[in-house]
């Protein structure tokens, strides 16, 4: 670029970057300051900062904006945070050279437009038509539902499975029953009955556990 001065600025930015731009010497007073800003952010008084704005890019509810929608957002805020420095930016500025100058005087307010003046003509207003209060109809009461619920069936004692007896039933099922005989090699023909944890002859000597009689029974005659 003819007539244009190059100056190697080392910005203190997140990244580190080294910047090498071309810049007449007769820059205005703003980018001078942009550049002052970048350094700023890139402060060490700023990384506890930087460190939290990174931190939140990456948790919700920010994570779950797309790509695109993050750069308009940012976009957006440049301009916001544009407009409000340079709003009172000459009378900061001027405050920091010299706190005893007199501020800028504040531009004019604009007048407030004039009221449009009401129509001469009186209208008649007309008065609103009295409605009738609305007839409140009494409630229909429906009749209530009565549900049938049939009580469970019991279990068939000439088919019950091991886990449907309780403590102190007998054993009535004759494929169980011969099941827990063939286990113990009981000869004697006691009957079986449920205790805790298995099923024990009436003559006391000869006892098999649940889980031996659920698998050898399911043996005998199928998964039911």
């Amino acid at each position: 670029m003819e007539g244009a001065n190059y100056h190697t600025f080392n910005i203190q930015l997140p990244l580190g970057v080294h910047i090498v731009t071309p810049m007449a010497t007769s820059s205005s007073l703003l980018d001078r300051f942009s550049l002052l800003i970048a350094t700023a952010l890139g402060a060490l008084q700023q990384s506890a900062q930087r460190k939290e704005i990174e931190r939140a890019v990456t948790s919700e509810p920010l994570s779950e904006v797309q790509p695109f929608e993050l750069d308009l957002a940012l976009r957006e805020l440049a301009l916001e945070t544009a407009q409000t420095i340079t709003k009172d930016f000459v009378e900061r500025l001027t405050k920091k050279l010299s706190p005893e100058l007199p501020a800028l005087p504040s531009p004019p307010a604009e007048p407030e437009p004039e009221p449009e003046p009401e129509s001469v003509e009186e209208s008649v207003a007309e008065e609103p038509p009295v409605e009738e209060p609305p007839i409140k109809e009494p409630p229909v009461k429906e009749p209530a539902v009565e549900v049938f619920v049939p009580e469970p069936e019991p279990p068939n004692p000439a088919t019950q499975p091991p886990s449907a007896y309780q403590e102190g039933q007998d054993v009535t099922n004759p494929d169980l029953a011969a099941v827990l005989a063939a286990l113990k090699k009981c000869g004697t023909g006691y009957n079986f009955a449920k205790v805790a944890g298995g099923f024990r002859c009436g003559g006391g000597t000869h006892f098999v556990s649940d889980n031996e009689a659920q698998a050898a029974y399911q043996k005998r005659v199928g998964v039911r």
